[in-house]
């Protein structure tokens, strides 16, 4: 509900048992940053901080939008080489992405952020869907930082295909392929 704090100390510190399966606090912080950027970037109307000791890694209060929060995240610089671009796609489907013009290119896919009715996910459908459109435009090992927001009908994607809800089936995946491409 509106008005509510949550915070996170000390995860483990009456559990030692389950300390001990954590990698460097350098490694964990950085996995709970991008966890956070992820719910950041999906949910534009909620404020995000992430703090260690002192030091403030992010900070993004409410947004009106995807690109005001992506302006808060990653800068202006990185916005200005983003491309934007809706499509309504029929009933119950709609497609809203950010993607970079050509000249800015990674050499992971670390920078494509995901989400299906805000739920950050890794789809082979999207990515296969999203490298036919590159083809031809970027060189090969490199990859585009995309924000990519698609919302369908809850009947229409499955959530239940892998334990951590980062994987997704959809009802009519060719559908969604040929929306993206």
């Amino acid at each position: 509900p509106e008005g509510t704090q949550i915070t996170v100390e000390d995860v483990f510190y009456n559990v030692p048992a389950r300390s001990k399966f954590l990698k460097s606090e350098s490694y964990e912080l950085g996995r709970i940053t991008s966890l956070c950027t992820h719910f950041a970037l999906a949910f534009p109307g909620i404020h995000f901080v992430v703090k260690s000791g002192d030091f403030e890694i992010l900070s993004a209060p409410p947004a009106t939008g995807y690109r005001d929060r992506i302006f808060q995240v990653f800068g202006q610089d990185l916005l200005a080489e983003l491309v934007e671009h809706q499509k309504d796609c029929g009933p119950g489907l709609k497609i809203h992405l950010f993607t970079s013009r050509p000249h800015v290119q990674k050499y992971n896919r670390n920078s494509m952020f995901f989400f299906v009715n805000r739920r950050a996910v890794r789809d082979k459908i999207i990515l296969h869907a999203y490298n036919e459109a590159d083809r031809g435009i970027l060189p090969s090992g490199t990859f585009p930082v995309t924000m990519l927001f698609v919302e369908a009908r809850p009947k229409d994607v499955d959530v239940n295909v892998h334990p951590a809800k980062t994987e997704v089936r959809f009802r009519q995946g060719s559908l969604i392929h040929d929306a993206i491409r």
